[in-house]
């Protein structure tokens, strides 16, 4: 008897502490949907970069890969000038101008201005004539600048436009890059979105760890109020012999609803709260062994001296050939050559010398391949369409066909490779997929069947959070009795 009391007390006491918090979770997951955290897409940044000039550049590739441990090259513009982003095995980044060869200084805040300006002019969000500019602040942080990729262009400059949808860009102070955007729409429904979704306070969020501890308790709380309820409500249920008035629940009003949707919807419950809390990845589970960055470098070769993609000359003969907005050098299967990027969708691959746009042989992606982790052999097949470990969905593009390399190593590793330009898009280790099941699958419902059914998806979904919400509320109800009563309690 006292292991039910014990129950009792505390689901009820569990209940009380929980019950908005389940509530906000509900509520701000139906937001989370539609309303994604700001952020820059890839289409919105290549948009708003100006395309490639040969004019622009003056100093030869080789000049910049000379230096030790250059793992990575690249090309993009900083403003009205093109800029070699240079990456080395150690883990650093370094900018050169490539007119002069000097590094990228730290920007002001007038800079900051004019390449956010000219960024909205180019990506179509600020009129050619408008200068569209209200205050420019320099920040560490913000609430829409958490993220610890930005840790490097730290401080920032927000650079606020005055536009009618109230456009603000986040500028990097150490490259001038444009690295976040936000707008009065996204910025208010992220209040009610993800900022609860995620217990999100810039204060909090600040401090990881402390951040990913506390959620991941909070996570644990409510699975076990889910359980402790789910074994109260199964004892105080009267199939065979009902309650006084055939009914099958000792309760009546709000404490009947809550009993009655709780069964009827524990389970759905119990998983929401068990994938939100696989989200966070608790004590490393999900963890996959060595870094995919390091496979990645392993794959591309590194990026060599080669006279072929090196020079000057062939560097402003691809310029003219295309509208790029990035340049990128790669070495496949011994074979150098460039990635130019247009936009995220339109990416040509070009051979050194001819400098044609063609698909790259299946046997130099082989061999490349073999460089993931080496000492392992693969097997190889093609996708024609999305399965259920590569699709789109969730403001995520994943162009097809695409080849998936399956390792027989002992993490049983996937790789997925664009066969027409051989880059790597993305890795999947046995522990990777089975998160995609308990997060993306339980907490986002990703299942093909219903992705693939739109809007089907969006109404099931809704319907289970909509119920989740008022299930919520029964409690909060429930709560705020249980706490107004204790006071006339000690009063009598």
């Amino acid at each position: 008897m006292k292991l039910k009391r014990y129950l009792y007390l505390g689901h009820r006491w569990l209940g009380v502490a929980m019950c908005v918090l389940f509530a906000m979770w509900f509520i701000s997951g139906i937001v989370l949907m539609y309303v994604p955290y700001p952020g820059l897409s890839e289409e919105e940044r290549l948009a708003g970069l100006p395309p490639l000039r040969a004019s622009a550049v003056a100093v030869p590739p080789r000049q910049l890969l000379s230096e030790a441990g250059v793992t990575q090259l690249s090309l993009r513009a900083i403003g009205d000038r093109a800029a070699y982003v240079v990456g080395f095995s150690d883990g650093r980044t370094e900018q050169y101008y490539a007119d002069t060869a000097e590094p990228v200084a730290a920007i002001s805040a007038e800079e900051a201005v004019g390449f956010a300006q000219a960024f909205a002019r180019r990506s179509g969000r600020l009129a050619a004539g408008d200068a569209g500019v209200v205050s420019v602040a320099s920040i560490d942080y913000d609430q829409w600048s958490l993220s610890p990729s930005l840790r490097e262009h730290r401080p920032l400059f927000r650079v606020d436009l005055g536009t009618e949808d109230g456009l603000q860009l986040y500028v990097s102070s150490q490259t001038g890059q444009v690295l976040r955007d936000t707008t009065r729409f996204e910025r208010s429904w992220n209040w009610v979105g993800a900022n609860l979704h995620w217990l999100y306070p810039a204060a909090l969020r600040r401090h990881s760890e402390l951040w990913a501890q506390l959620v991941i308790a909070l996570s644990l709380l409510g699975l076990l109020s889910i359980a402790s309820g789910a074994v109260v409500g199964i004892w105080r249920l009267r199939l065979r012999k009902p309650y006084k008035g055939r009914r099958y629940s000792p309760y009546r009003g709000v404490m009947k609803w809550h009993h009655v949707m709780g069964l009827i919807c524990v389970l759905f419950f119990a998983t929401y709260m068990f994938s939100g809390l696989m989200s966070m990845s608790p004590w490393g589970i999900f963890s996959s062994g060595e870094p995919y960055s390091r496979q990645a470098q392993r794959y591309y070769g590194g990026c060599e001296i080669a006279d072929e993609v090196a020079s000057l000359h062939a560097l402003q003969q691809v310029l003219r050939s295309g509208e790029y907005r990035e340049l990128h050098w790669r070495r496949l299967g011994g074979e150098y050559y460039l990635l130019g990027s247009r936009s995220p969708r339109h990416t040509d691959l070009l051979r050194p010398l001819s400098w044609q746009r063609e698909p790259v042989m299946a046997a130099k992606i082989a061999d490349a391949a073999a460089q993931l982790l080496p000492g392992y052999g693969y097997r190889l097949e093609t996708l024609a369409g999305h399965d259920v470990y590569y699709y789109s969905h969730h403001q995520r593009y994943r162009p097809l066909p695409v080849m998936r390399l399956r390792f027989d190593d002992p993490q049983a590793t996937w790789f997925h490779i664009d066969p027409l330009t051989g880059e790597l898009r993305g890795r999947l280790t046995q522990r990777e997929r089975l998160r995609r099941w308990l997060y993306n699958g339980l907490h986002s419902w990703d299942f093909l069947p219903l992705l693939n059914r739109r809007p089907l998806w969006d109404v099931l979904v809704i319907a289970m959070m909509i119920l989740g919400a008022g299930f919520s509320i029964t409690a909060i109800i429930i709560a705020a009795k249980r706490l107004q009563a204790r006071p006339s309690r000690r009063r009598s």
